[in-house]
């Protein structure tokens, strides 16, 4: 797995989880902590639960793109293999 994840992501084989992939393994994991922060009963004046935060998680569980992906893609295309404008973009 330690060598797998850094090329692979989420895609990456698990043969010891019965899904199969770390991006499964992910679902499963958000899915328990969904229902654990749901059943903390905490709410904010909208009425929501802090499941909220979650769901950035979930969309890339679902099959989103990560933040490396989303960055290669634009590395190999818009920012023309300039690693320089990573850092530009990835600025707080």
């Amino acid at each position: 797995m330690r060598a797998a994840v850094p090329r692979e992501g989420l895609a990456a084989r698990l043969p010891w989880f019965p899904g199969g992939s770390l991006r499964d393994l992910a679902r499963d994991v958000i899915t328990i902590a969904r229902d654990g922060l749901a059943a903390r009963g905490l709410r904010d004046a909208s009425g929501r639960d802090e499941s909220l935060y979650l769901d950035p998680l979930e969309t890339i569980a679902r099959g989103g793109p990560t933040q490396a992906e989303h960055w290669l893609t634009r590395y190999h295309g818009e920012w023309d293999r300039d690693v320089r404008k990573i850092f530009a973009e990835a600025a707080i």
